[in-house]
């Protein structure tokens, strides 16, 4: 695809630029355009009915994989869906789509990688439950030294009616269940194990735009 009589050929790279923005730049031959255009119609039609819940049909497209249709210096591209199965948006794109829905500039910026463990949990985790995510996000803050989740478990017992003396985990529970005094019970329902990632992920953004 190097060549520059190949007639396939589909280029694929983020450009920095000097305002610190990145710039996804896509250019092809009209060989590598056509075939860029038909993934997405591919894509398009593609039926999400086995997905899980929160999950949306997608497709990574790596200059290394066989029958590649990047030029081999191109980035990693991913082509998805903004949909779920039964047609509304998933979370993070309605997030992404409307600015208004975006942490303040003031508070800080949720970070990247917790957004695609939400939009994405089964991509990092074998089985997704609030345990297995809370387990992640615990090792993130591990990661950034203990400073992401410093001062987390004092801003949810603001908000959490009991468990006061309880670590964040918990304290999350109780807010998304704050009919129970044993909310951990909760968690063998999957509805209620869903609700309750959502609710962390909640508790998340809304700790980051208000530090």
């Amino acid at each position: 695809m190097n060549s520059q009589h190949d007639e396939s050929a589909l280029l694929a790279f983020v450009r920095r630029e000097e305002d610190g923005r990145n710039k996804i730049c896509i250019y092809g031959t009209p060989g590598g355009l056509r075939k860029l255009a038909s993934e997405l119609v591919k894509q398009s039609e593609a039926n999400q009915d086995h997905l899980a819940d929160y999950d949306t049909d997608h497709t990574h497209y790596r200059a290394t994989h066989q029958n590649a249709i990047l030029a081999p210096s191109s980035d990693e591209v991913v082509l998805g869906r903004l949909d779920l199965r039964n047609g509304e948006l998933a979370t993070w794109a309605r997030e992404r789509i409307d600015n208004q829905r975006l942490p303040p500039a003031a508070g800080m910026s949720f970070p990247e990688v917790l957004s695609d463990l939400q939009s994405r949990p089964g991509l990092f985790l074998r089985k997704v439950t609030y345990d297995s995510v809370a387990s992640c996000i615990q090792g993130f803050d591990l990661g950034t030294g203990f400073e992401f989740l410093k001062g987390f478990s004092e801003w949810l017992r603001l908000r959490a009616t009991h468990g006061h003396n309880m670590g964040w985990p918990v304290l999350v529970l109780y807010i998304a269940f704050p009919e129970s005094k044993t909310p951990w019970r909760n968690l063998e329902a999957p509805e209620s194990d869903q609700h309750a990632i959502a609710t962390l992920f909640q508790c998340l953004r809304d700790f980051c735009s208000e530090r």
